[in-house]
């Protein structure tokens, strides 16, 4: 037997409450998301880069294809932790485990993605509670002591309306990481293209990885989507074996400044993940509806404050 004793990093009040309204387990889910989960991947991304070795040099550009590959793949991850999370909390049920068995139901991104589409937009005011009007955020911010006018209580009430917008056009733009791709100029129109899933899926499921510096043999391929001479030049090219079915082949051209907009991508979805968190745990579990207002300040390149 092994008792773990309560964690520190929350109040005895945020602890109880979470507890009270998600379950153990459910609560010990969210503050762990909250406090760092949200960030986990973007953390290990940052770890990656930083601890890559020159890239110019041969073995260090077969770690930067690797690096490449793997925040490629954390992008999948953490987008199929915000739509789990997005699931969980239009399924949570105060005193119920709804939040926890949504949250960890078998599923893959893909159906996760699919099934985003169906999330309206009055789906995230609900999660959140936003309040309607600006006489309600006046309310809200008199309540925690502070006095504001009626029109800077509707510019926050805009920006948190805004916040949502942009979260629900996310739900929709996560398709384009499954979408089948459009064939370009110059393609031969006879292969068919495969998502960057699949592409995805070859790195992680058995590195089927191929290098162009080990072909045993010169050889001609042909080629769908990727007709820049500048591109077909790269050191940073990467082949991933996708099925014995034409195309056999997925080519990535792995650069650094490829990994850059990776990162880029990834920490905006670790954003959202905190936001919704966040917003979640301060106005559903803790009935603080201020909290809404702070949640465009969230930078995981600072660490901030957690809920108290």
């Amino acid at each position: 037997m092994l008792t773990m004793p309560q964690g520190n990093v929350y109040s005895d009040v945020t602890a109880a409450a979470a507890h009270d309204a998600l379950g153990s387990n459910g609560a010990w889910l969210l503050l762990s998301i909250d406090h760092h989960g949200w960030r986990a991947r973007y953390d290990l991304a940052q770890a990656l880069i930083a601890g890559r070795p020159d890239v110019t040099t041969h073995f260090g550009r077969h770690v930067q294809l690797m690096v490449d590959l793997e925040i490629q793949s954390a992008i999948y991850a953490a987008t199929e932790q915000v739509l789990r999370l997005v699931f969980a909390c239009l399924a949570h049920d105060h005193g119920t485990e709804a939040f926890l068995d949504t949250y960890v139901r078998w599923t893959t991104v893909a159906p996760l993605i699919e099934e985003a589409k169906t999330v309206t937009r009055g789906d995230l005011d609900t999660i959140l509670e936003v309040p309607a009007t600006a006489e309600e955020v006046v309310g809200i911010l008199a309540s925690h002591g502070v006095e504001q006018s009626f029109d800077v209580a509707e510019g926050l009430l805009a920006r948190v309306n805004q916040l949502l917008d942009e979260l629900h056009l996310n739900l929709a733009e996560f398709s384009q990481l499954t979408q089948q791709p459009a064939h370009q100029e110059g393609d031969n129109p006879d292969l068919g293209l495969r998502p960057l899933r699949h592409l995805d899926n070859a790195f992680r499921h058995g590195l089927k990885a191929f290098l162009p510096d080990c072909l045993p043999a010169a050889r001609d391929f042909g080629l769908v989507g990727l007709q820049d001479p500048e591109v077909l030049q790269s050191p940073y090219l990467i082949d991933l074996y996708l099925s014995d079915q034409e195309p056999v082949f997925g080519l990535i051209d792995a650069r650094p400044e490829r990994t850059g907009q990776h990162l880029a991508s990834l920490r905006a979805i670790c954003i959202r993940i905190k936001q919704l968190s966040r917003g979640f745990l301060a106005t559903r579990i803790m009935g603080q509806p201020g909290g809404l207002l702070t949640l465009q300040l969230i930078d995981p390149d600072e660490l901030g404050q957690d809920l108290q």
